[in-house]
Formats: C-alpha cells, sequence, structure tokens
C-alpha cells in the first residue's frame, strides 16, 4: 500500500486526461474538503485555524 500521493501518480500516470483537467478538478476537490467540517478538523489537528476578514 502506498501514499494516497503514489496512488494518484500511478492512476494518472496511466490516465488519459490532460494533465490541467487532472490538477483542476484535484484543486477544486481538495478545496471544497478543506472548506468542510471533516477538513476543517482535520487542520485544526495540525495546528491550524481558519483566518476570518475583519
Amino acid at each position: 500500500m502506498g501514499t494516497l500521493k503514489d496512488k494518484l501518480v500511478i492512476f494518472f500516470a496511466g490516465s488519459r486526461l490532460p494533465r490541467d483537467f487532472v490538477v483542476d478538478h484535484l484543486a477544486r476537490y481538495l478545496e471544497e474538503w478543506l472548506l468542510s467540517r471533516e477538513g476543517e478538523e482535520y487542520l485544526k489537528s495540525l495546528g491550524y485555524q481558519r483566518q476570518t476578514t475583519p
């Protein structure tokens, strides 16, 4: 079993999808996850806090 990064590299290396398409979708998914409750709790466990704008 490899890391998530290893699995993604293997999956997309065999994929015929354009690199920009893959990067865009991964970035969008990651952003949505980080803004979710689960993502926020994970970031808090790492010591990060969401900044609020004044």
